[in-house]
């Protein structure tokens, strides 16, 4: 009799769906899809109405249910069994509602008309990573001129910073994870949440290290004078997911980005960071297949991108020796998938790969031996290998093109990063190494093409055009909208002698030449395209690593004293171009001064 009873509780069948055990955490999903948020609409009720639109009935009589069971509790005695408390909470990003009961609740709710199935809550694991003990490489990190962080260089983003003074400004990267060391110096003041997922009980920290390591790839300071993360300007929204063991479930992790969707609990404001870096795999349970388990990430994924948020997914470390070893959910269409490459430009032996016919990977980023931060109370950083670490690069990349550009969506940054990647393998995508390995620079131009910015601030010098608007000073007071303020070196004869023309007209003691006070219209240039402009210090020119101009330098330092601009030597973090940028810009290319 007892075996025919198990065997009857663990065929239950709900809602002809999958299988439940006798209690625990449930996932119970709604009938109708969530409304998915419409282009140029704000993040508001509409995704998160559709748990109490379609699934109102349910939870009214799970209300009742939990006034019931208090009701009965009141009622029980020392020697009674333990209480009933059945709890639940709305997962509006995924149209579902979490419940925490027993069988008997759950037969008494699985015929409502809302129901469309139930799903056990499944476990979520922590992808793989190779930890490396050694602390530094001199082979690879001798000279100390150089970035640190390897994988900086090689995607190029110190040009992408110099060219655009795009360093993630004003932007926010979500991270789900093992926890972070927010004491870190470099990580210091880059953590702008946090919110623990796994066990709030407890003090914010990270016993296991991962998502130190990851979180300082996407923002990191500076280590000893060289800069560690590709957006060092952008900041963290953290959540922490995974236990010491670095385990989690699929509830936890739907609750983290839930809450990072809206961090402050106020859809009209538009807080959620433009990409999540996830570093979890998901095991097939047994009561589910593959298919079943993508379709729940499909959503979730989906109605993130709806959002306007990417979520970037490690492609997992179960190497190439055979096709198809990508980890779930990283087939999924709607997750930015990400393998990693070697210093040498080479996909890395342990980086998972597709299979023919697929779309995945979709790009490679560094991801052998990345120095970051570590998880402990010193000044110190170690390295790591996995794709768990090339993924924050492709986050910080994000990062970038939205400081550059914060006019783009979503699916459009995705597209750049594509289409900008450096070929790799096969001619084209292909299901081993996707579109190639990420160019920060290539990345960030293209965004700021899109916003109609001049294409290279060095295009083919053609002095002839540029003297003609000398006959303009008289207009020079009226046009305040337009930069056309290029008549400040008015004096006519300074641009023909291309050698120094600024020092020509005596500078500063003649107030004969009325362009001199033109300064005053620079307010007008303040929008810099695209980047996130805050105040006005003064001009501080993008040279953390410029290269030194040669016979052009002397004409910049007077063309600079000339206007009263500073050169300031910012040497691994770049402050932001201000109001002075655009006019610097015409000015340099009038006297054919390359600007970089």
């Amino acid at each position: 009799m007892r075996k025919t009873t198990v065997l009857l509780l663990l065929l239950m069948v709900l809602t002809g769906h999958l299988l439940y055990s006798k209690s625990g955490r449930y996932i119970v999903v709604l009938k109708k899809s969530p409304m998915l948020l419409e282009s140029g609409t704000s993040a508001d009720n509409i995704i998160r109405s559709s748990v109490r639109d379609n699934g109102s009935s349910l939870l009214k009589k799970l209300a009742k249910i939990k006034d019931r069971q208090n009701q009965e509790n009141l009622m029980l005695d020392v020697n009674s069994p333990a209480p009933k408390n059945v709890s639940y909470k709305e997962l509006w990003l995924v149209n579902s509602i979490l419940v925490d009961a027993d069988n008997e609740v759950l037969e008494e709710i699985k015929t409502d008309e809302s129901i469309d199935r139930i799903i056990p809550d499944f476990e979520v694991t922590l992808e793989d990573y190779i930890d490396h003990p050694v602390e530094m490489d001199e082979d690879i990190y001798e000279d100390e001129e150089k970035i640190l962080n390897w994988g900086v260089r090689f995607i190029k983003a110190p040009e992408a910073w110099e060219q655009f003074a795009a360093l993630g400004q004003s932007i926010t990267v979500g991270v789900l994870d093992t926890g972070v060391n927010s004491e870190s110096k470099v990580l210091k003041g880059k953590i702008a949440l946090f919110k623990d997922f796994a066990d709030p009980n407890a003090t914010a920290g990270d016993s296991y290290g991962h998502g130190t390591h990851v979180s300082g790839i996407i923002v990191g300071g500076s280590f000893k004078k060289q800069v560690i993360g590709v957006a060092p300007e952008s900041k963290i929204i953290f959540g922490k997911v995974f236990d010491v063991e670095g385990k989690s479930f699929y509830s936890v992790i739907i609750s983290a980005l839930q809450w990072m969707s809206d961090p402050d609990g106020d859809p009209k404001t538009k807080d959620y960071p433009v990409a999540i870096n996830c570093s979890f795999r998901v095991p097939v349970p047994e009561e589910m297949t593959e298919e079943q388990v993508l379709d729940e990430f499909n959503k979730i994924a989906l109605n993130l991108l709806e959002l306007g948020i990417i979520p970037v997914k490690s492609s997992g470390n179960s190497g190439s020796e055979t096709d198809d070893t990508i980890t779930m959910p990283g087939y999924s269409p709607n997750f930015f998938t990400v393998g990693a490459v070697d210093p040498e430009g080479d996909r890395t032996d342990f980086s998972s790969v597709g299979k023919p016919g697929k779309t995945k990977p979709d790009v490679m980023a560094p991801g052998k031996k990345i120095f970051s931060a570590k998880n402990d109370k010193n000044d110190t950083i170690v390295t790591k290998s996995g794709t768990s670490m090339a993924a924050p690069n492709v986050c910080g990349l994000i990062a970038l093109i939205k400081s550059a550009n914060n006019g783009l969506k979503a699916r459009q940054i995705i597209e750049i990063i594509k289409s900008t990647a450096v070929d790799m393998e096969e001619e084209g995508f292909d299901h081993k190494s996707g579109y190639g390995y990420v160019n920060a620079f290539e990345a960030v131009k293209k965004a700021k093409l899109m916003m109609g910015d001049e294409p290279d601030p060095a295009p083919e010098p053609d002095p002839a055009p540029e003297p003609d608007p000398a006959p303009a000073p008289q207009p020079t007071p009226v046009p305040a909208p337009q930069p056309v303020p290029a008549p400040q070196p008015t004096p006519a004869p300074a641009p023909q002698p291309v050698p120094a023309p600024q020092p020509t007209p005596a500078p500063a003691p003649q107030p004969a030449p009325a362009p001199q006070p033109t300064p005053a219209p620079a307010p007008q240039p303040t929008p810099v395209p695209g980047t996130p402009s805050q105040g006005n210090i003064g001009m501080k020119l993008p040279n953390p690593f410029l290269k030194e101009t040669t016979d052009n330098d002397l004409k910049l330092e007077n063309l600079m004293n000339h206007y009263n601009l500073k050169k300031v030597d910012v040497p691994y973090k770049l402050k932001e171009i201000r109001k002075n940028d655009a006019r610097l810009k015409k000015m340099m290319k009038k006297h054919k001064l390359n600007y970089k």
